[in-house]
């Protein structure tokens, strides 16, 4: 009884030491997110963040991402990007990110800010209210929204922690009412992955195995991956290049409505174009849009694949070469509008 007591101790204990260690080299990371009774979950601050993915990176969550930059005090000519995955963009480091390329090659002689307001999932809908709840604070003096095809319609799925969209009236109204027991709930084994790189690690498996199955979640990277040509012909099928959508709902449009075309730009950042309905709402409503489907597309055809990852054998996100080249050119979008708009300073 006594050598199982020692034992079991000593299991406990050396879980605790690798867990510690783990954390504290970054090997494996805690939960990035945290529950705010007012924005709902957000990302936490936190440094140095250690992230693999389909490429690497290193990153830090800080007063950017909320209300504020950390240069704030300083008069600045500010845009925010606000977007998916794609505008988050995990698998590259800051200076490689497109907002930081975009900003080297504007041609403004005032300082500029560029803050990542990107959120993994973000539609259309999503984005417009991190713009209201998070984006708006900051008063910034642009906005780029980061769109495919598929983010003007409506997802089913809502998030009880996220603010929500009330249609009620003729007004759209942003509703931040959580429920009390599920955010209590979430609060409480988040907080345990904000410390916990074992349990982060575990819980996160299992979402993977309920999404994935059980192969992808315990093999990982060893798991069967199909060559780059049937990669590519995944990609176009995953929901990223199909055949455009016509249907915008109601909802999509009357947010399209509220847009402050002033101060909103458009952005296409798919290889698709948007469809001719979503095209003629947006110029009905006389919002500027920057396209970015014809070197995407061609990006594929001309053998330079902006998806491809070589690191990890993997095509998912933008590599860091479509960076240098979104960036190099939205630079380029950028200046011409600008040229006509004297830049404020905050």
């Amino acid at each position: 009884m006594k050598k199982t007591v020692a034992n079991i101790i000593i299991l406990v204990l050396s879980v605790l030491a690798l867990d510690i260690y783990l954390s504290a080299v970054g090997a494996v990371s805690l939960s990035e997110y945290e529950f705010n009774p007012k924005t709902g979950i957000r990302f936490r601050n936190f440094d140095n963040q250690i992230i693999f993915n389909e490429g690497f990176a290193i990153k830090s969550y800080n007063s950017k991402e909320l209300y504020n930059d950390d240069n704030s005090t300083k008069k600045s000519f500010r845009i925010a990007l606000v977007g998916d995955s794609y505008v988050k963009s995990d698998q590259v480091f800051e200076r490689h990110h497109f907002g930081q390329i975009m900003k080297n090659n504007l041609a403004i002689e005032t300082p500029i800010e560029v803050l990542n307001y990107g959120y993994n999932g973000s539609d259309l809908k999503q984005m417009y209210i991190t713009q209201k709840v998070i984006v708006d604070p900051t008063n910034p003096d642009l906005i780029l929204y980061f769109l495919s095809n598929q983010d003007l319609q409506v997802n089913s799925f809502n998030d009880p922690l996220l603010p929500q969209i009330s249609d009620s009236g003729n007004k759209l109204e942003i509703v931040c009412d959580f429920p009390e027991q599920i955010s209590k709930s979430y609060q409480v084994t988040n907080t345990i992955k904000q410390h916990s790189s074992i349990v982060n690690l575990a819980l996160n498996s299992i979402k993977q195995y309920k999404t994935n199955g059980i192969l992808p979640a315990l093999l990982g990277k060893f798991y069967y991956q199909p060559s780059l040509s049937e990669k590519d012909q995944l990609h176009k099928d995953s929901g990223h290049s199909k055949t455009p959508s016509t249907e915008v709902s109601h909802l999509m449009e009357k947010i399209i409505q509220d847009i402050d075309e002033s101060k909103v730009i458009f952005v296409n950042r798919d290889k698709a174009k948007l469809s001719n309905d979503i095209l003629a709402l947006i110029k009905a409503n006389n919002i500027p849009l920057i396209d970015l489907s014809p070197a995407l597309g061609d990006s594929i055809n001309n053998q330079s694949n902006y998806y491809y990852w070589k690191v990890s054998d993997q095509t998912g996100h933008w590599n860091k070469k479509a960076h240098q080249e979104i960036g190099t050119y939205l630079a380029s979008e950028l200046n011409k509008i600008l040229s006509t708009t004297k830049p404020k300073l905050h």
